[in-house]
């Protein structure tokens, strides 16, 4: 009877009740060896580890930090235990202290084999907190080694142990790190990262938002290139078409944003890469980016129809009360989504020259129900530049009021967006959504642009004193240094025949050039 284990059929109890000998299992005197290996007190740790690890999720910080000390007081050097508490020191703003306990985390286990890209993407997030993206760029980078070190091939030919590959976390770190080069600045690496992660993390409506983001970033750094060039030498010739003979010739000239694309295929400096197995299904054009931002709001709207959840309103009334669950967060999250990816197509349109596809995107924008003052300002400013591109200046002029109206309400977001220094210590503040850091409608040269643009749809309605008028506040809120403000101007002095005001109004604004060209 000794030599049978506890908890085998032959030492449990008949169903009918008929009595037998009694089990003295799970008496601590008991003489039978122990179903596992597994000793009581670590049931215990891993117990009170995964409530730390709950309470955690439900951002609990003092209900984890209470689990977390219960664990490490058995066991100091528990690498779970101190890796949850530097995750719960990260969470209340405690950097120096987070990345100290990482520090203290040297201690391989069999259970944790990923231990080192663990430890790496930990401290990349935490100098994401800490808005240092180039060093969190780095970690994570480090953690994506330390990652395919893991689930590499043996030499020997041997297949990835089923521990390791259970493991690998390579789309997650690839995300991550394409965040931060997307925060640095670094378009088309960020793109070449979301595009690994898209791999396993194609369901996810975030992940190909950040994709078409980097698209419209990687765009962005080449047409800032190309002005960069034009601006350092000479002027190049530029095509243009001849209508007519004598005194009714006249040039066209292209469009700037024309212009713009057609430098960048001709005059690039480096040859076009070969294509590979990767860059010939992807590259990082407007065009794509278009096609990610598509795919973002097909997944939001099918993670809304699977969810069933409640609508927007409900879930921020929810939100104001503090009654969310995770699932009405994770829904509110995709509203969120959804409605910045069709902000970005509807700019995506425009640049495109597509005013009808950009149009249609405001308006399904504007038709939103509790739509925040940024989106609601830029699509208004968009839904003017397509309507004017349409030859619609009568339904544009009420769109740049509202931006105007919502742009002085937008002085304290965009104060409040402004991203302080980083500090020691307790003096770092959370990183705040990107969209709202990039949304400064409320500053004067902003306003100065929207009221350069309302000034063109009074021209275009041949309403050149309110033009005027439009032109004039534009100035006095800083446009002086807006160019569209300036052509303003000059258009309005020639429509005056005040030749001579629009040739020193130009030759200001050439002086700089000129300038900065020495």
């Amino acid at each position: 009877d000794g030599g049978r284990e506890n908890g085998s059929a032959e030492s449990r109890d008949s169903a009918d009740g008929a009595s037998s000998l009694p089990s003295d299992w799970p008496n601590k005197r008991s003489a039978r060896r122990p179903p596992t290996d597994i000793s009581p007190e670590e049931v215990r740790s891993a117990l009170n580890l995964y409530k730390a690890k709950l309470a955690l999720l439900a951002r609990s910080s003092k209900s984890s930090k209470r689990e977390i000390k219960t664990t490490l007081n058995a066991c100091a050097q528990d690498t779970t235990g101190l890796f949850l508490k530097a995750n719960n020191e990260s969470l209340r703003q405690n950097y120096r202290k987070a990345m100290k306990l990482l520090s203290n985390c040297n201690q391989r286990s069999e259970r944790d084999p990923n231990f080192a890209a663990l430890y790496y993407n930990n401290m990349g997030c935490i100098h994401h907190s800490m808005r240092r993206h180039t060093a969190a760029a780095f970690y994570f980078g480090r953690a994506l080694r330390e990652n395919a070190s893991l689930c590499a091939p043996a030499a020997n030919g041997e297949a990835v142990p089923l521990t390791h590959f259970s493991c690998d976390r390579r789309s997650e770190l690839e995300y991550n790190r394409g965040l931060q080069l997307l925060l640095a600045g670094k378009g088309e690496a960020a793109f070449a990262c979301f595009h690994a992660a898209l791999k396993l993390l194609h369901r996810q409506p975030r992940a190909w938002l950040r994709a078409g983001e980097a698209c419209i970033a990687a765009h962005l750094e080449r047409e800032q290139a190309v002005r960069a060039g034009r601006a350092g030498s000479r002027p190049s010739a530029v095509g243009c078409e001849m209508l007519g003979v004598g005194g009714r010739r006249r040039l066209l000239l292209p469009v700037g944003e024309r212009l713009a694309a057609a430098e960048i295929a001709d005059e690039s400096e480096e040859p076009p890469p070969q294509p590979t197995t990767e860059s010939a299904i992807a590259a990082p054009t407007l065009e794509h980016g278009v096609k990610c931002l598509r795919a973002a709001i097909t997944q939001c709207d099918e993670a809304l129809r699977t969810a069933g959840g409640l609508a927007h309103g409900a879930l921020v009334a929810r939100a104001a009360q503090g009654t969310l669950s995770q699932a009405d967060e994770y829904a509110l999250q995709v509203h969120t989504v959804r409605r910045v990816a069709t902000l970005q197509l509807a700019w995506c349109a425009l640049v495109l020259a597509d005013p009808l596809a950009a149009l249609g995107w405001c308006e399904a924008l504007l038709a939103c129900e509790g739509l925040a003052h940024n989106l609601k300002a830029h699509a208004h400013t968009f839904a003017c530049d397509a309507l004017c591109h349409l030859d619609r200046s009568a339904e544009a002029a009420p769109h740049a009021r509202e931006a105007l109206a919502l742009s002085d309400a937008m002085g304290g977001v965009v104060a409040a967006s402004e991203a302080p220094p980083a500090g020691e210590g307790n003096e770092l503040e959370p990183v705040r959504n990107v969209w709202y850091e990039r949304a400064a409608l409320g500053d004067g040269k902003a306003a100065a642009g929207l009221y350069a643009t309302l000034a063109s749809v009074h021209v275009l309605r041949d309403d050149l004193a309110q033009a005027r008028a439009c032109v004039a506040q534009a100035m006095s809120l800083g446009g002086a240094e807006s160019r569209t403000a300036q052509l303003a101007l000059v258009y309005l002095d020639l429509r005056d025949g005040k030749v001579d005001t629009a040739r020193d109004v130009i030759q200001r604004q050439r002086l700089p050039l000129a300038a900065a060209a020495q």
